[in-house]
């Protein structure tokens, strides 16, 4: 056999064994590239950085506030254009009362008509009453006139009894004058013997000189004594002291009134205006009547223009039907109340429904979501948050927003007190028309932002 050259160079050959050797070993394959993997987590836990959050619950809501649909009457319903989810534009008719004014207002107009008849009816026999000067009513009426018809009879009667108390003769006056005069000064001397009494029984009191049990007033006399007995120095002038106020009380007052009875004494003098008086009460009479008499004229012509406008709106209202429609105040989408589903009567004042701006053709929506009190001092106005909205839907999506408003003051719910945070979220096309009003989805409020090791730090010591 020929022998087989030899193709490569032995002193290359042992180079390579010794590079391999020397490079491709332990070493060269798990530790170094161990600790340039240590190296590299080390630099990232230490300068990288996440972000820190709050995380809550939030729902998307119109950013302008839905508008709602009353009802306006609680008259029959026989028309009903509202259905969930329908748009509909400003002007649309959404529901149609059947004639709203004629079983409600004409009955308030005719029972208003009639309660004017039975006024005219019942000034009719006030003035009758007037001129004639007598009751002409039967029974009392819910206007108050025959109250006013007995008062002026009452004070017209006044007047006719004075008229006869002065119309008798002078000499008759001059003896009740007398009789008054008598009467008077019987009791100014009373007066006068009073006075004297109280001041006798002072000056008995204060000196403890006696008091005949004959004399008037005896009986403070004798109290006094029973008070005072045993009693000496300041214990006995207190006990002075309160009897003579009341002794100068009374006798205060008796003086005031005889001064009374003298200036009625002086007063009574017998003088003959018979005349003037008669004169005087005949025109307080007539004054009166023709008082009243202008009172019933006011208001029969009140009452008679009030009653002419009524029959007018009466006619009109029974010449016509009034079915009203409620039209759409604004463009968008109905959400319906389903409790009033298929009713034909509702009351006035229900909200119907409410319509919500086209989502579609939104580009903000704006995030209303709960944050606790515990974390509402990290949460400022200009943070960006993030909604997830995941529930039956198979891709998540994922929308932006920005802080725009934080309550002042908290919210009571059933979970306790909760600050409401809104955030202006941005929406693109594609999310507005898979989107709606309501949903709800996990919110996370970027607060800031901490390397992984101060996340780690701060998770192990309980800090914030």
């Amino acid at each position: 056999m020929s022998e087989v050259p030899l193709m490569f160079n032995t002193e290359k050959l042992e180079t390579t064994e010794f590079y391999q050797h020397r490079f491709k070993n332990f070493s060269t394959y798990l530790i170094v590239p161990a600790v340039m993997a240590l190296v590299i987590a080390l630099a990232f836990v230490l300068f990288a950085k996440r972000e820190v959050t709050i995380t809550t619950s939030g729902e998307l809501t119109p950013v302008q506030k839905a508008v709602s649909v009353q009802s306006t009457t609680t008259s029959r319903i026989i028309e009903n254009h509202l259905k969930e989810g329908r748009f509909v534009k400003k002007g649309d008719p959404l529901v149609t009362y059947h004639d709203v004014n004629n079983p409600t207002q004409l009955k308030v107009l005719e029972t208003q008509t009639k309660q004017l008849q039975d006024q005219t009816a019942a000034l009719d026999k006030y003035k009758t009453g007037l001129t004639s000067n007598q009751d002409t009513f039967n029974q009392d009426d819910p206007f108050g006139y025959r109250q006013a018809l007995q008062d002026y009879l009452s004070q017209r009667r006044i007047y006719a009894l004075g008229s006869q108390q002065v119309s008798g003769q002078q000499s008759s006056e001059n003896s009740k004058t007398a009789k008054v005069g008598q009467l008077l000064q019987q009791s100014i001397a009373s007066s006068n013997q009073n006075i004297a009494a109280y001041q006798a029984l002072l000056t008995a009191i204060q000196h403890q000189s006696g008091y005949n049990d004959s004399q008037p007033y005896s009986y403070l006399y004798k109290s006094f004594i029973a008070e005072s007995k045993d009693m000496t120095g300041s214990d006995l002038d207190k006990v002075k002291t309160s009897y003579i106020s009341q002794i100068d009380a009374k006798m205060d007052t008796e003086k005031s009134q005889l001064e009374s009875l003298k200036l009625q004494q002086a007063n009574n003098e017998a003088s003959d205006t018979s005349q003037q008086q008669l004169a005087e009460n005949e025109q307080k009479m007539a004054a009166l009547q023709a008082s009243q008499l202008k009172s019933v004229a006011d208001q029969k012509n009140q009452a008679a223009q009030s009653l002419t406008e009524l029959n007018g709106k009466v006619a009109i209202l029974k010449d016509q039907t009034s079915d009203v429609t409620v039209k759409a105040p604004t463009s968008g989408t109905l959400h319906i109340d389903a409790s009033l589903q298929g009713k034909h009567y509702v009351p006035s004042g229900t909200t119907l429904a409410e319509i919500y701006p086209v989502l579609k053709h939104q580009k903000q929506i704006k995030l209303t979501l709960a944050v606790s009190p515990t974390e509402i001092t990290s949460v400022k106005q200009g943070q960006k948050v993030r909604l997830q909205v995941s529930r039956n839907i198979p891709v998540p999506i994922i929308l932006n927003g920005i802080v725009s408003n934080i309550d002042t003051a908290p919210t009571i719910t059933k979970n306790g007190n909760l600050f409401m945070v809104t955030a202006n979220v941005s929406l693109s096309k594609q999310q507005a028309r898979s989107l709606h009003y309501g949903l709800t989805g996990k919110v996370s409020i970027i607060t800031g932002q901490k390397t992984y090791f101060n996340f780690w730090r701060d998770r192990l010591f309980n800090q914030d």
